[in-house]
């Protein structure tokens, strides 16, 4: 233990984080990992059939890249030449029958092809994300603050 301030036993996001925050304060920092790769369920991998590269949980990256740790750590990942990546179709669901439904970026689009699929699930789409949108600045702070502190207690306690 002499050899390290701080052991960290696996490797996700939230690991990962904590170990590069810890280093830039000057702490020595191990990460302990039992697969052969880093970063937890975030990974690319072959999950259908052979060459077919899935984004593994990739849509939790966002709350990284919206977090104070990204706005703390992004300039020396960048430095070490971690680049994300972005698509204006995210993501899709593949349904046993054959058929499927891309989202993209556009909630106009979304709403669209909700509503083909089925009739009235489009404009509820749209209307959750409109709650969510509306939201936002609550949940984001809740999301980024620390659970047991003051401002979230201030923060809780102004959505009462």
């Amino acid at each position: 233990m002499a050899d390290h301030d701080h052991i960290i036993v696996g490797s996700g996001i939230n690991a990962l984080v904590a170990a590069a925050m810890l280093s830039q304060k000057g702490k020595r920092v191990l990460v302990l990992e039992r697969e052969d790769r880093f970063g937890g369920c975030m990974h690319t991998a072959e999950i259908t059939l052979p060459g077919f590269h899935h984004d593994v949980m990739a849509a939790t990256f966002v709350l990284f890249l919206t977090s104070p740790a990204h706005a703390a750590l992004g300039a020396d990942l960048a430095r070490h030449g971690l680049e994300f990546c972005h698509t204006p179709h995210p993501t899709a669901v593949l349904r046993p029958d054959g058929s499927s439904l891309v989202l993209s970026t556009d909630r106009a689009a979304n709403i669209k092809s909700f509503n083909a699929v089925r009739a009235g699930d489009g404009d509820r789409h749209g209307a959750d994300v409109g709650a969510i949108e509306a939201d936002a600045p609550f949940l984001f702070a809740l999301l980024g603050g620390e659970l047991w502190s003051w401002p979230t207690a201030r923060l809780l306690a102004g959505q009462a």
